[in-house]
């Protein structure tokens, strides 16, 4: 398991990777600074298995990183330009069609050659880009476009054939972060808005209507992974008072939730994924120093069989957003 750790960009931290092997049981930390005297540097924000190859976004240094996913042996840095060549910040990644696409801040998703390691295309998107995801026959591209902090996200459908691009919003989609495809049903991951205290609301696990106009609220979320019919999330809302988070599983089939585990190991959550060999769910949380969330200490995370047991706890690096499985999957 890969886990990309995004630093701390105020404290002068610089991102790095994480590399648990399940074999042993034990994580190594710092990995790719060791195995290529190189830093990440500042918020590497994704990263993605594809193939053979390791791709990391670094955000701050507007570059997508490249190497072997099996060594970590860099293969080659991309700066991550708009259409005028002008850099922009790399978000998230989906690989398909024998590409990887990158969204940005540059209102613009880049598809990445895999075997040249060059950007060949570029599409129109809306603001602030993040998750994305693929129809089945793989003839659209879903972007999510969180527009930052004015709540008036939308989300980009994105025709690769053609290159158009078309805007869906509407009721409920307020911040979309994710996007999730399920069967033929749209999914999105909607990080909500804040009240005028502050309050995080309406953030959630967000369903399209089959005329992609409006969304409706299927569970409350801010944390989500989907795999093989369920989403697996974390609702952890910012709140005065602290809302408790809680850790649980829903069931698209028969629209139940059921808690997955009790959150007594997770401090402050992180990110949450799915070993879609194995079934394990690692949750990464943040420690804690005075009651509050450290964001420039080293984090952890914790491994679970698919029924919620503990496997192990192991400590990663600062800010461990992002967990990938080293696994290629057809």
């Amino acid at each position: 398991i890969y886990i990309l750790n995004e630093g701390n960009a105020y404290s002068n931290i610089n991102g790095s990777l994480s590399y648990y092997d399940y074999t042993k049981g034990t994580v190594a930390n710092e990995i790719y600074k060791s195995v290529n005297g190189t830093v990440l540097g500042g918020t590497p924000n994704d990263a993605i298995v594809y193939g053979s190859k390791l791709y990391i976004t670094s955000n701050d240094e507007k570059t997508v990183f490249v190497a072997d996913a099996a060594t970590v042996v860099e293969k080659k840095k991309i700066t991550t330009t708009d259409a005028s060549g002008v850099p922009v910040m790399p978000r998230e990644f989906l690989a398909a069609n024998g590409k990887v696409y990158v969204s940005t801040y540059g209102s613009c998703v880049l598809a990445i050659d895999t075997t040249t390691l060059a950007i060949i295309d570029r599409y129109d998107c809306g603001t602030n880009a993040e998750g994305m995801a693929i129809s089945a026959d793989g003839n659209t591209l879903y972007v999510a476009n969180s527009d930052g902090y004015t709540y008036n996200g939308s989300i980009s459908a994105i025709n690769l054939a053609s290159g158009q691009t078309t805007t869906i919003s509407g009721t409920g989609i307020t911040n979309p972060v994710s996007i999730f495809i399920v069967g033929s049903d749209i999914y999105t991951l909607d990080a909500g808005s804040y009240d005028a205290s502050w309050n995080s609301v309406g953030a959630g696990i967000y369903k399209l209507n089959s005329s992609n106009t409006a969304a409706t609220k299927v569970v409350a979320a801010t944390m989500a992974k989907y795999d093989a019919g369920k989403f697996y999330f974390i609702n952890a809302p910012y709140t005065t008072p602290a809302t408790t988070p809680t850790y649980c599983i829903y069931d698209i089939a028969s629209g139940t939730q059921t808690p997955f585990v009790s959150g007594d190991d997770i401090l402050a959550p992180a990110a949450i994924a799915v070993d879609p060999i194995k079934g394990n769910v690692v949750i990464t949380s943040y420690n804690m120093s005075y009651g509050y969330a450290d964001y420039s200490s080293d984090g952890y995370a914790v491994i679970y069989d698919a029924a919620g047991q503990k496997l192990n706890k192991v400590d990663v690096g600062v800010g461990p957003t992002t967990i990938v499985f080293n696994t290629v999957t057809k």
